[in-house]
């Protein structure tokens, strides 16, 4: 099994991930749909790289703007 390279929010998409968002102040948790994530960087014309989208995110509950983000399975 080789390893797959994620570094955009298509890739999640491709291999079947969404990405876990946990904001650092409150611990509040929120999975992102890939392939919504998608829909919108392309509508709003922002990059798909994840780097830049983990940049942009802020917690909808305290308003913190680190988290910590990991890809997980969808089942």
């Amino acid at each position: 099994m080789g390893a797959k390279r994620l570094d955009s929010v298509n890739d999640l998409n491709r291999h079947g991930y969404d990405l876990r968002v946990a904001c650092t102040r409150c611990e509040r948790i929120t999975v992102l749909d890939t392939c919504e994530l998608a829909l919108q960087c392309a509508t709003f014309g922002k990059s798909r790289r994840l780097i830049r989208i983990v940049d942009r995110l802020k917690c909808r509950n305290c308003g913190c703007r680190t988290v910590e983000w990991v890809p997980v399975s969808r089942d």
